[in-house]
């Protein structure tokens, strides 16, 4: 199989909805339960402006969207957002055009820790589909490819190693079924070479042809949102080169990717009804068994719950909740005068998913390597400690020492037996090292400190970690031989696998345990503790 041949009835360039460029997914999680409030009974979505109308208000109400905002110059105001669902596998439209949920949309609106869900449905999302072939996007349907695992293809290619946006362009472009692999591959290194990006163009009139007309920009355009989307969900990071902005790999993500691309060539059929599609793409994690029918009424009390939902949704996604405060309840009530204790109660119910809905964030935060960014890291991970793991934890980076030489680690954390503690210092980096100045300043100043930090407690140092967004080199080397010059425990956890160990909601009886793992001399996963 090679290039599809042009046909001017169609499109042969990627595309995606551009409503908005970064879609977290706490905030994919506060549409769907927007969509939730206002088509809880038969009702008609698809061409219901006034329908439509209320959802985009409810959006603009829960900061989702800023009032009179669009992204693209003709949108088509909550259509678009809703395609953008119905391009994730998350919903999906009945022949009388009233909405449904799939499996992957109804778990995210029951609680389930949206970004896995997320993650696999963009390694699923392939062209054809019900998207690709929408009137309004007109995909040729011989295009027989997996967009976004097509570009982690390119990124695992050791000759590749990173994208920048106009060598993400070229895929958008020639991007036509798996053996066009070679052709991008080629066309990639002959841009970095130093070749005009129009010069590897074979023919503009027809290369970049859509129905509605074509530009570089809008080329340009399409691949800065796959590349959002990608980041968006975690599988990339990015650096600057100068003034180039330059697309890694998110290595903790290399299995699932692998496991995708041994399916990288099977593909859902379009032969079935656009229901059987969805529903079959939807089911991320089992078949789709359900027999559907929509509840003609819907209690006041579980509107006003999704409502909730979906607003907590978007608070949490900022920052990390671990208590319904007063803060979210007074913005609910001046938004819905709804009872506060109502508020409360549903929120607090909704407190166990908080972590899920804050690991983007959390993410995003590690990898950041902005110092005002670190600074929140280090909030984040010392509430991590305090508030999920019940140590008696405080940020201490910031701390002068007056009594000896050098400083404190970030974090300072007292066990609850009141008799052992560690130290954990916060790395915003993607690719944390543990390099030589890094490891004698645990060993010769944070170590050797820490009893400054003590307040007159003989506590015993139990262990050091590292937390980072992610790690390179033979770190596991360095906290053996860190360990072995201490005496103590040395292990080093990344960003993604914290917050998903905060997801097990482990409970104060699991302490001991927990420490066990940390005085581990290696990378922890979550899987490593309870």
């Amino acid at each position: 199989m090679s290039l599809v041949t042009h046909d001017p009835k169609y499109r042969r360039i990627w595309m995606w909805p551009r409503n908005k460029r970064r879609i977290p997914s706490w905030a994919i999680a506060n549409m769907l339960s927007i969509v939730k409030v206002q088509t809880s009974s038969e009702t008609i979505v698809s061409g219901n402006i006034e329908l439509q109308n209320i959802m985009t208000k409810a959006m603009e109400s829960s900061g989702l969207k800023k009032a009179g905002e669009q992204y693209h110059p003709n949108p088509g105001g909550m259509r678009t957002y809703l395609s953008q669902l119905e391009g994730l596998g998350l919903i999906f439209y009945r022949p009388d055009r009233s909405l449904w949920f799939t499996l992957a949309g109804e778990d995210i609106v029951s609680g389930k820790p949206p970004l896995p869900i997320l993650q696999t449905m963009i390694l699923k999302y392939q062209y054809p589909s019900v998207y690709s072939m929408g009137a309004q996007v007109r995909i040729n349907p011989s295009l027989k490819i997996k967009p976004y695992l097509f570009l982690l293809k390119l990124l695992m290619d050791p000759d590749i190693g990173y994208l920048t946006n106009k060598e993400i362009a070229i895929p958008v472009i020639y991007g036509h079924n798996n053996s066009c692999y070679a052709l991008c591959k080629e066309k990639i290194l002959l841009l970095r070479s130093g070749e005009e990006f129009e010069n590897i163009i074979d023919s503009t009139s027809e290369d970049l042809y859509t129905p509605r007309g074509s530009s570089l920009q809008n080329i340009f355009d399409i691949a800065n949102t796959f590349k959002n989307v990608l980041q968006s969900f975690c599988f990339i990071y990015t650096e600057k080169n100068g003034r180039i902005e330059q697309a890694y790999l998110n290595e903790e993500l290399i299995p699932e990717i692998k496991k995708a691309l041994k399916n990288e060539n099977k593909f859902i059929s379009m032969n079935g009804t656009e229901e059987w599609f969805q529903r079959t793409f939807g089911a991320w994690n089992r078949k789709d068994l359900r027999q559907l029918t929509k509840t003609q009424y819907t209690s006041r009390s579980e509107l006003e719950k999704n409502i909730i939902a979906g607003h907590f949704a978007s608070y949490c996604g900022t920052r990390l909740v671990t208590e319904v405060d007063d803060e979210f309840i007074d913005k609910m009530v001046e938004s819905y005068g709804f009872d506060r204790q109502f508020i409360r109660d549903t929120a607090s119910r909704l407190l166990s998913r908080s972590y899920s809905m804050f690991e983007e964030r959390f993410i995003e935060l590690s990898r950041s390597g902005d110092p005002r960014m670190a600074l929140e890291f280090e909030k984040a991970v010392t509430t991590i400690f305090r508030d999920v793991l019940y140590f008696d934890a405080v940020e201490t980076g910031q701390k002068k020492n007056y009594s000896s030489v050098g400083g404190y680690s970030d974090v300072f954390a007292v066990a609850s037996d009141g008799i052992h503690c560690a130290i954990i210092d916060a790395k915003a980096s993607p690719k944390y090292d543990l390099g030589s100045a890094d490891w004698y300043k645990m060993k010769d100043n944070y170590i050797a400190n820490y009893m400054d930090l003590a307040e007159g407690r003989p506590l015993e140092l139990e262990f050091c970690s590292y937390v980072a967004g992610g790690f390179k080199g033979n770190i596991a080397s360095k906290l053996r031989q860190l360990s072995e010059a201490t005496g103590v425990g040395a292990s080093a956890i990344s960003a993604s696998q914290l917050i998903r160990l905060a997801q097990k909601n482990p409970i104060p009886e699991n302490q001991p345990t927990i420490r066990e793992v940390f005085c581990k001399n290696k990378i922890l996963t979550a899987e490593d503790f309870i």
